[in-house]
């Protein structure tokens, strides 16, 4: 979490009791409003959106490694079994 305080306004949203029950017993009274604001900032402020694309990228680019390792070893088997 960012030490340095940011200015904070207040907005009012409403959302369904079992949303509101939710964030209550696993976020914790009066911590709602901080986590809410961790979980979208990254999707609505222009400074995370790059570091989100990035993160992103990245995420991809791991998951195309593991899929090419793993066609490798397919491939490789491939000609082992190859009379």
């Amino acid at each position: 979490m960012n030490t340095i305080s940011k200015k904070m306004n207040k907005l009012t949203i409403l959302v369904e009791e079992d949303v509101y029950r939710g964030l209550y017993s696993r976020v914790g009274k009066g911590k709602i409003s901080r986590y809410i604001n961790d979980k979208i900032k990254p999707f609505v402020v222009e400074d995370n959106l790059l570091e989100a694309g990035y993160k992103a990228l990245a995420k991809d680019l791991s998951q195309q490694k593991e899929s090419n390792e793993w066609l490798e070893e397919v491939a490789d088997i491939g000609e082992a079994n190859e009379w």
